[in-house]
This record gives structure tokens, C-alpha cells and sequence, in this order.
């Protein structure tokens, strides 16, 4: 990895964290919380590949965990963000829609498991996997129009 896209994916994994720290809210029914780290976990996948965006989201996000006050959560987040990076990044050439439908879904499983490991209840892993389905929407609805405005220049400069 050059040392100019060893360092965005630095400052990706920072970005990822404070973002997920800053703008959450706490969903009491599966412990976890919604937040807007799927915005920038795109828009790395997007701009920089898989192996960028899996970094970036997998320990932004578990830094942002452990931040937060979900300890519990990280070990699941640095799979499942670092997972749903690596394959948006993979398959954005596709499509980017197609990309964040199949990271949304790995957002939804990863953590409707974790929420019914932790809470035991149904209702818990559809309220969590809901929540995950509009994060990731979200996510997608600001990354995609956002990363081809900056497409031109991280060609430029980037690669």
C-alpha cells in the first residue's frame, strides 16, 4: 500500500470513528445504537477498494465502541464493518447500489446475530436489523452522489 493511501485509510478509520461517535442514537432494544459510520465506510469502499474500506470500518468502528461505552459491541463491529467494507469496495465496480444492498445485508445479519446473542429476543433482532437496513440506506443515499463528486480528484491524486 502506497504511503499517501496508507495514510487517507488512517485518517478513513478516524473519520469512521469520530462519525460513529458523535452521531449515534442509542437504541435501548439491542443494546446497540444508529449512527451515520456507513457514510463514510462507502464512500473509502468507493474511493479506495475493499482492503481500504475493510480497515477503515472495521476498526473505526470498534474504536468507536469502545469510545462509546458498547465494549460488548466491538468485537462484532471490527467484523462486520471491516467485512461490509472489503465487499462494498469489491463490488462497487458493479454497481455501487448493487455494492451497498449486499453490505447492507451483511450489516443486518452480523448484527441481528449480535443483538439476539445479547439480548435473547425476537423483537430485539428485528428492531436491530431494521435499524441496520436505514443506516445503510442512509449511507448509500449521501456515499454514492458524494463519491462521484470526488472521484475526479482521488483519480488525480490517488492512484
Amino acid at each position: 500500500m502506497k504511503t499517501n493511501k496508507l495514510t487517507v485509510t488512517a485518517l478513513a478509520a478516524a473519520t469512521v470513528a469520530v462519525v460513529t461517535f458523535f452521531l449515534k442514537v442509542p437504541l435501548p432494544a439491542s443494546e446497540g445504537y444508529f449512527n451515520l459510520g456507513e457514510v463514510v465506510i462507502y464512500l473509502v469502499a468507493f474511493l479506495f477498494g475493499g482492503p481500504a474500506a475493510a480497515i477503515a470500518g472495521g476498526i473505526g468502528a470498534a474504536l468507536a465502541d469502545l469510545l462509546a461505552g458498547y465494549a460488548f459491541y466491538a468485537p462484532v463491529s471490527l467484523v462486520v464493518k471491516g467485512l461490509e467494507g472489503w465487499v462494498v469496495g469489491s463490488l462497487a465496480s458493479r454497481g455501487k447500489l448493487r455494492a451497498t444492498a449486499v453490505g447492507a445485508l451483511i450489516l443486518m445479519l452480523g448484527y441481528g446475530i449480535a443483538a439476539f446473542v445479547l439480548t435473547g429476543e425476537a423483537a430485539a433482532v428485528l428492531w436491530e436489523m431494521g435499524i441496520d437496513l436505514l443506516q445503510a440506506g442512509a449511507g448509500a443515499a449521501i456515499a454514492i452522489p458524494l463519491s462521484r463528486a470526488l472521484e475526479p480528484y482521488v483519480r488525480s491524486n490517488f492512484k
